[in-house]
Parts: C-alpha cells; sequence; structure tokens
C-alpha cells in the first residue's frame, strides 16, 4: 500500500482504489459496531456488565483504535464514548464518519458522478443526523444493517456506473 501511495499518479485509478479501500472499511466498522449491541442491551448479564471495560478496550484493538482513542479521551472506556469516537470522529481513518466522507472525497473528480455523489450524500444525512450512541441496543445493531445495505448499493452503483456500464444491476 505504501507504494501505492508513494508513487502512484492521482487520476481515477487511484481514486477507485481510495473509494474502494474506504467502502470496505466503514463496511467493517460497521459489523464491529452491530456486535456493540450485545454489550448494550439492557438484559445482559452482571458478569458481562462488570467487565464492560474490558469488552470496550477489545472492540478498540479490534479496529487498531484503542491508542487514538485514550489519546483523544482521557475518560474510562464506555459505551457512548467508545461509540461517538467510532462513528462520529472526524480525524480517526477507521472511524464511519471519516471512512464515507473519504468515499464522497475521492467519487468526487470521477468523470459522471452525479448520481453516485447524490447517492452518498443521502447515506451521509441518512447516518450522522441522529446521535446513534443515544439509540437503544437494538437500533444500533438495525442501524449498521442498514448501513451495510446502503453500502453495498452504493458499491454496486459505482460498478454498475465505471466498470459495467452496460449491465443492470439486480
Amino acid at each position: 500500500w505504501g507504494i501505492l501511495v508513494n508513487h502512484m499518479s492521482r487520476n481515477h485509478a487511484y481514486h477507485f482504489m481510495q473509494t474502494a479501500k474506504h467502502l470496505e472499511r466503514a463496511d467493517m466498522t460497521s459489523r464491529i459496531l452491530e456486535m456493540t449491541s450485545l454489550l448494550m442491551a439492557e438484559n445482559r448479564s452482571e458478569s458481562l456488565r462488570a467487565a464492560e471495560g474490558i469488552l470496550w478496550t477489545h472492540l478498540l484493538r479490534a479496529l487498531s483504535a484503542q491508542q487514538m482513542y485514550t489519546q483523544t479521551h482521557s475518560s474510562s472506556m464506555n459505551a457512548e464514548g467508545v461509540l461517538t469516537f467510532l462513528i462520529r470522529d472526524e480525524a480517526f481513518p477507521r472511524s464511519l464518519f471519516f471512512s464515507l466522507k473519504a468515499i464522497g472525497r475521492y467519487v468526487w473528480p470521477l468523470p459522471q458522478s452525479t448520481t453516485t455523489l447524490e447517492h452518498h450524500q443521502k447515506l451521509m444525512s441518512d447516518m450522522f443526523t441522529e446521535k446513534l450512541n443515544e439509540l437503544p441496543a437494538e437500533m444500533i445493531h438495525t442501524r449498521m444493517d442498514d448501513l451495510q445495505a446502503k453500502l453495498a448499493e452504493l458499491s454496486s452503483q459505482i460498478s454498475q456506473q465505471w466498470f459495467h456500464p452496460d449491465r443492470s444491476v439486480a
């Protein structure tokens, strides 16, 4: 990856690679966050409640986010802080906001990108109009599922727009 980033012209191929990278990151982060519904469920066991800090730490480690979280949040590991960081942080490359915003940044210079950018903007507004960390656990699970479906739609739209324009996507 370092060779590509340091030696590749910033042309359409580079923009497609960056778009794919951020689509994949957003998808993987959403899949890991989907599991947070188990950590936040009201009916979770007392042993799960007792180990919450450790579980949030391991969730951050799974996303290589523990050090950056600790640098920006000197507080203890808790659901609200971790979710806010992993969903809305504007500087952390694996947060949903960062990855989704980057998709738009790399799609924008591509030819005939208007429809894809409109789809991207709708995805952004749907995702970030409410505070996900204030939703009940079962709603976080549902919202992450919805995001994964919208990311798949966006990926299909990109594929149809630029890679298979003669083929209808079902």
